[in-house]
């Protein structure tokens, strides 16, 4: 997806995209437009920016934000187990008796998957992997500018030739954090006369 500003000019928002800020972060060219991942060769720059973009990726979703966690999620057991997709990264039961193992709900009183017959419907906080297409301005910005500067670190080493410093990234994050807070004042809102669920408080 590309998003389009007043004067026809394109924000883009892919992972080729991600893997060219760390590029141009230490100098080197980027990608062109339609290369595909695949083609990236292993150990080169752009192998080792493409990893770094994919860690990054995953350590700033599984903390859960707005645009990639489901509240009071029903989760409906099939012959009496629940097996979750593999886009799921992490899931907060509200019954403590039961948690995520693997990509399986797993009864820690029956040291077990097996849930049991009686067991029809149990409910949590679940969060997902969004993907970069998918992510909203203010998140695919910050996981760029992370990324980049986590891959200047490792392959420069020299804070004074970093483009992308700790004050910016903390600004990309502040930013996102603001838009986090301002959809948690909503649900908190519509959650007090419902129950409450222990939803992502900080960033």
């Amino acid at each position: 997806m590309a998003i389009l500003f007043t004067d026809g000019t394109e924000y883009s928002t892919t992972k080729l995209d991600m893997i060219n800020d760390c590029l141009l972060s230490i100098g080197e060219m980027p990608y062109p437009t339609g290369t595909l991942i695949t083609d990236i060769q292993t150990g080169e720059d752009g192998d080792v920016a493409r990893r770094m973009v994919e860690e990054t990726m995953i350590e700033t979703q599984s903390r859960g934000w707005f645009f990639n966690t489901d509240y009071n999620y029903r989760f409906v057991p099939t012959a009496n187990a629940i097996t979750l997709p593999p886009n799921v990264l992490r899931v907060d039961m509200y019954d403590k008796r039961y948690t995520l193992r693997g990509n399986r709900i797993y009864d820690k009183e029956k040291f077990s998957f097996d849930l049991g017959d009686d067991i029809t419907e149990l409910f949590g906080d679940i969060i997902w992997v969004v993907d970069y297409e998918d992510l909203p301005p203010n998140a695919y910005g910050y996981i760029a500018m992370r990324s980049a500067r986590k891959f200047q670190q490792k392959v420069i080493g020299s804070p004074e030739l970093a483009t992308f410093t700790q004050v910016d990234e903390q600004d990309a994050l502040l930013n996102m954090q603001r838009e986090h807070m301002q959809y948690q004042d909503y649900n908190i809102r519509a959650k007090e006369l419902s129950r409450h669920t222990n939803a992502y408080l900080k960033g």
